[in-house]
């Protein structure tokens, strides 16, 4: 019997309100030719009792609860398929998705494949629809565009200008490309969406960008980006060192020394910056107190060598660099004066 075509690995846990729906808008596709990977990472609700009978489905049953990034993992070394993409249990995706992917990754023969995606904001309150509207993928039959196959122009055009979203749900994955440059999940708590795109992009001889938005994201309480304030900036600084040290690895080992620590800087201002405005974002809207983010920086500041963040000094001068660039442009603008 042949593989099929695609393999979908769906990490789930304590899914129980979403992940139907999830998986009927997978099972309705227009494509038909899959595999549904679902990995039960010790969910604690009725998530499996959500899980229909057919025959695309493989069901996987973590012992432990492992998290995101090794689930994950755990799904790719079981795909069977040439393509593999990765869904989350409380998203969806729209009926053509995998069609509009497998054609352009048949027809280009790239290693990636990246899509668009449309963002709901869910509350307790919304009632959930049953399918998907075909009618929802906006510009199916635009022009895709293929990435250059400079890494530094890669570097500069699309990366440090986040001309793509960095998250993992977002693209079609060539397995054999995966497994050739030994590409998976690094196991930290935050930013692994992150760091998977960046050591995609890495490494993909042919990356493919569509303007189609196949792919549906969903924001609620109960998702991983709606973590309590607290224990979420807890999370981000305690995994900082791995995160900043996966950095390093994935650019020092592809490019060129120079180019290498210029690409690594600039990464590593943009994760500490993601600190920063998670900070003003949540004192600003009266999730988490000025004084409760002193003490959580303290207790896990504390926790590390100085070793660990060497480039603070690099921050340090960049920010100095913009303050200056700033005030010189303030300089040159017409100041506008408002009578009382």
């Amino acid at each position: 019997m042949d593989s099929p075509k695609i393999s979908i690995v769906i990490p789930m846990f304590n899914e129980e309100r979403f992940v139907r729906m999830c998986i009927d808008s997978i099972l309705n596709q227009t494509f038909k030719d899959f595999e549904l990977i679902l990995i039960d990472d010790k969910s604690t609700d009725s998530t499996l009792d959500q899980i229909p009978k057919d025959s695309r489905i493989k069901l996987i049953k973590n012992d432990e609860n492992l998290g995101l990034p090794k689930s994950r993992n755990i799904g790719l070394n079981s795909a069977t398929s040439d393509l593999v993409m990765f869904i989350d249990a409380d998203d969806a995706i729209f009926p053509q998705a995998l069609e509009t992917l497998f054609t352009a990754a048949k027809e280009s023969e790239s290693d990636v494949v990246h899509m668009n995606s449309f963002f709901e904001t869910v509350d307790e309150a919304k009632s959930l629809e049953s399918e998907i509207s075909a009618e929802q993928v906006y510009d199916a039959d635009s022009t895709p565009r293929v990435l250059t196959t400079d890494f530094k122009e890669r570097i500069e055009r699309e990366l440090l200008r986040e001309t793509m979203l960095p998250m993992t749900w977002l693209n079609l994955y060539r397995r054999k490309f995966l497994i050739d440059n030994k590409i998976t999940f690094p196991e930290v708590q935050c930013c692994s969406d992150w760091l998977y795109h960046y050591t995609t992009l890495m490494n993909a001889q042919k990356f493919m960008v569509l303007d189609s938005a196949c792919y549906l994201h969903r924001i609620h309480s109960d998702g991983i980006s709606s973590t309590k304030p607290d224990k979420k900036l807890r999370t981000f600084i305690s995994n900082l060192p791995k995160i900043l040290e996966s950095i390093t690895n994935i650019f020092e080992r592809e490019l060129p020394i120079k180019l290498a620590r210029s690409a690594i800087d600039t990464l590593k201002i943009h994760v500490y910056n993601r600190l920063t405005h998670f900070q003003v974002e949540e004192c600003f809207a009266g999730a988490i107190p000025f004084e409760l983010i002193e003490q959580i920086e303290r207790e896990e500041f504390e926790k590390f060598s100085l070793e660990d963040f060497k480039f603070v000094s690099i921050i340090f001068n960049a920010n100095i660099a913009n303050l200056f660039r700033s005030i010189s442009l303030m300089r040159q603008q017409q100041v506008v004066k408002f009578d009382d």
